[in-house]
C-alpha cells in the first residue's frame, strides 16, 4: 500500500484533514474549527502533517506551536481500512522531525485509553494534565492510571 506523507499547504487541504477528522470522530466545533487551523496553517504549516494515498486522505496528525514553545498533537488518527501498517508511527515521527528543527522539546497530546499502548510502544510516556471547572482534583486523581500529575489548573 502505498502512501505519502504531507503537509497541508491551501484551505482545500485543510478541508480535507478536517473533513476527515470529522469523519472518524464526529462533528467537534472547537477541535476542528476551520477558522483555528487556518491560522496555525500559515504560521507554521510544517505542523499540519497527513497522509494521503491516492488522492485521499489516510491520517493525521495536525499540531501546532503553542505560546510556551512546546507542540501541541491536535490528534492522531487513521482510517480503518489502513491501521497496523505504520501511518501512524510515520506521523508522529514526521512530528518529531519538525519539532526538532523548531528547537521543540517537548510534544503533547491527549489520548483515549484504547491508544496509550500505541504511545508507549513508540516511546512515549504517560502523564496526567488536570484541566477541569466541573470537578474536584480528588475526583480526577481517582480516574488516573498511575501517571504522575505534571499540571493542574484545579
Amino acid at each position: 500500500m502505498d502512501y505519502i506523507i504531507k503537509y497541508v499547504k491551501n484551505e482545500y487541504e485543510l478541508e480535507n484533514i478536517l473533513n476527515f477528522a470529522e469523519k472518524i470522530f464526529g462533528y467537534h466545533e472547537n477541535q476542528f474549527n476551520r477558522q483555528y487551523w487556518s491560522q496555525h496553517m500559515k504560521t507554521h504549516p510544517e505542523l499540519l502533517i497527513y497522509a494521503e494515498s491516492d488522492g485521499e486522505v489516510i491520517g493525521i496528525t495536525p499540531s501546532h506551536l503553542e505560546s510556551d514553545g512546546n507542540i501541541t498533537i491536535g490528534i492522531v488518527a487513521v482510517d480503518e481500512r489502513y491501521r497496523k501498517i505504520g501511518i501512524a508511527r510515520k506521523l508522529m515521527s514526521e512530528v518529531e522531525r519538525q519539532a526538532k528543527k523548531l528547537d521543540v522539546h517537548l510534544l503533547a497530546l491527549g489520548s483515549v485509553e484504547s491508544a496509550e499502548g500505541f504511545y508507549e510502544k513508540i516511546g512515549y510516556t504517560g502523564q496526567l494534565l488536570i484541566q477541569s471547572e466541573m470537578h474536584s482534583i480528588d475526583q480526577l486523581l481517582e480516574l488516573n492510571p498511575g501517571y504522575p500529575v505534571v499540571y493542574t489548573n484545579v
